[in-house]
């Protein structure tokens, strides 16, 4: 009987190794029936080893019940393998209760397990003794000290065994000795009709991987499992943001846990070459975000339209803030606003404002709000937007890419409170601009004084100079208008906000004047001849200003306008036979030759050029180096004729 004993314990602590894979369920049948088994092999004759190994070896199944919920696009495994559509409403209210129960079950197994391996200790002692008494009376051949001997050796080897194995389950098979990664990966944007791959955590003691998705601002996907079940193939389906769920099952001997990841993708509008998704937001003056210590910095998310230009790349290709159009097509582009998708804006007032576009019947109305334009430019991701209304395109370093953003200002048009604006038309620069919106837009209440208001050059003299210099060329700065032709000055001193209100600077090119004088010098200096001259510069704007004009000595006439800083081509095309000099400022240069090109550098400081033709008193005897070789065969002709002639005349006298 002694030796019976010890194979049951020995079988015991097998089959402790091969329940390693099995679940919470599973142990619990190994432990109910380990107890039993140790009694009912004491006084049951004719059960085998094998037997044993059958009867502890048996798992449970989950039933319907057990299933958890799918949820919203739930692919859900049960766990024999199977797919399992979502179930119903009812059947929902059922397995959230048949969790719940099952979670506190598993819960109350784990936390009470050394306890539960002390009673086992103390039970298979206690069915030891009974088992001795048992077969000590039915044989009637041991004797008292037998059993005592055999009560004390059981006790002790059994004791020991179920010791070690606790320890053993404690110190290798708790949750913390199991490592994974909790990490999905794969794409993060998916196009509508495309299909990506998803992956996520697997293992040895993985298993019932559920993947299901839910839907952030309207996008929607179709998940369909792998054979493996750990990765998923995901369709867009409608534009927006989803998030992705994997749900799966950890199992060890002693526990088993319910762990789950989440993973966020973006599903966009399937694009035609070269059409680029436009990731939408405007800057909502006097608008606080969030806890920002600048009150007057917000940006909603106005929804994705596309941009398309010849030649355009993809957002990755360029760096990040680089300007790619002004918001109206200036470089060619071609944008969808995506206008009619517009939300609705709600004011410091509390109210909700409905877009309208500019020059509308509704654009200047209460109740109403329009977007001016400031800029398409590349950023790093794309984010939902004050609002949450825009999807979230992860930045370049978290896995996502760069993005095409269309950055807008907003004027609400509110009782009582007015927006003011900014506007620069920079050096170099043809076109005006708002200026820093975030800084200087403004929302204020009627009545408010101009003056009061934070002007650039005055709150940043640094990034708005008084004078600039751009290609060569210095602009000033011109100071603040009410209109865009810059031709009423504002009164910061009086001046008083009563409606929307914009105003306008320019930096303007300093210009001069330029005097052109003639002088004629020399005996042989042609003092009424007109002298003709060309003139050409390339102005602020880049355009060819050319002239003529014509001069004798004596005589002068103005070039205006002329930005300093620029190049001032001047020609005199009929002074061949003078040598010219032209003097502008403390430089003069000699110029000779059929036609004088003059090249004059233009300053603030010298605006006269003097211009001086002068011919020498040497008479031109029209003999050049040229005509030399004929000039002298004409004399050797002459002296020639003239000897022939003297040696006739005196064969006469002889």
């Amino acid at each position: 009987m002694k030796r019976k004993v010890k194979t049951i314990l020995a079988l015991l602590m097998a089959l402790a190794v091969v329940m390693s894979c099995v679940s919470t369920e599973g142990f619990s049948v190994f432990a109910e029936t380990a107890v039993s088994s140790e009694a009912s092999s004491a006084a049951a004759e004719g059960t085998t080893v094998q037997e044993n190994i059958e009867l502890f070896s048996e798992t449970e199944q989950p039933s319907e019940e057990e299933k958890e919920p799918s949820g919203e696009g739930m692919v859900y495994e049960a766990a024999d393998g199977t797919e399992e559509s979502a179930p119903s409403e009812e059947t929902e209210a059922e397995t959230s209760e048949s969790s719940e129960s099952a979670a506190v079950t598993s819960s109350e197994t784990t936390l009470e397990s050394k306890a539960d391996e002390t009673t086992a200790a103390e039970s298979t002692v206690t069915e030891t003794e009974k088992a001795t008494e048992t077969v000590t009376e039915n044989n009637g051949a041991e004797s008292s000290s037998a059993v005592d001997e055999t009560k004390g050796e059981n006790t002790e080897s059994a004791t020991e065994a179920i010791t070690s194995a606790a320890e053993n389950s404690a110190n290798s098979l708790s949750p913390n000795a199991i490592t994974e990664s909790r990490q999905i990966s794969g794409p993060t944007e998916v196009a509508i009709g495309e299909t990506i791959k998803l992956t996520g955590t697997d293992g040895w003691s993985v298993s019932k991987h559920r993947w299901s998705f839910t839907s952030d601002n309207g996008g929607e996907v179709e998940i369909t499992p792998e054979a493996n079940r750990s990765s998923v193939r995901i369709r867009g389906v409608k534009a927006g943001n989803v998030t992705i769920t994997h749900s799966y099952t950890v199992n060890g001997i002693l526990w088993s846990e319910n762990r789950s990841e989440s993973y966020k993708i973006n599903v966009v509008e399937k694009l035609s070459e070269g059409e680029f998704p436009l990731y939408i937001y405007t800057l909502i003056p006097g608008v606080e975000e969030g806890s920002s210590d600048n009150a007057d910095r917000v940006w909603n998310g106005m929804g994705v339209g596309t941009i398309t230009n010849n030649g355009l790349q993809d957002a990755d290709n360029y760096a990040v803030n680089t300007i790619i159009d002004n918001g109206y097509g200036n470089s060619g582009a071609v944008i969808d606003y995506a206008t009619d998708g517009y939300p609705q804006i709600q004011g410091s007032d509390g109210k909700w404002y409905t877009y309208a576009e500019k020059g509308s019947s509704e654009a200047n109305l209460e109740g109403y709000y329009t977007v001016d334009w400031l800029r398409v430019i590349v950023a790093n991701g794309a984010n939902a937007g004050n609002n949450g209304r825009n999807p979230v395109v992860k930045d370049k370093e978290s896995g996502g890419k760069y993005t095409f953003h269309l950055d807008g200002v907003v004027t609400l048009n509110e009782a009582n409170m007015y927006t003011v604006h900014f506007h620069l038309q920079d050096a170099g620069e043809s076109d005006f601009a708002f200026v820093d919106p975030e800084t200087y837009s403004r929302r204020v209440p009627s009545g408010f004084h101009a003056k009061d208001l934070t002007r650039p050059e005055v709150n940043d003299p640094q990034g708005y100079p008084d004078t600039k210099t751009v290609d060569g060329i210095i602009y000033q700065f011109d100071g603040w208008y009410t209109d865009e032709n810059c031709t009423q000055a504002v009164d910061w001193e009086n001046a008083v906000i009563t409606s929307n209100t914009d105003y306008y600077a320019r930096y303007i090119p300093i210009t001069q004047t330029l005097t052109v004088k003639k002088d004629v010098t020399g005996s042989l200096g042609d003092l009424q001849k007109k002298f003709e001259f060309h003139y050409r510069y390339q102005d602020a704007s880049n355009n060819e200003i050319a002239g003529t004009f014509q001069l004798s000595d004596g005589e002068e006439t103005s070039i205006e306008n002329v930005p300093v800083g620029v190049t001032l081509y001047l020609s005199e095309t009929n002074a061949d036979g003078y040598e010219t000099t032209c003097k502008y400022g403390d430089t003069t240069n000699v110029y000779d030759g059929t036609e004088k090109n003059m090249q004059i550098k233009v300053t603030s400081t010298a605006s006269e050029i003097i211009v001086t033709n002068d011919k020498d008193a040497i008479p031109d005897t029209d003999i050049t180096l040229d005509s030399m070789p004929y000039t002298l065969m004409l004399l050797l002709a002459v002296t020639g004729i003239t000897l022939f002639a003297g040696r006739r005349r005196r064969r006469n006298y002889n």
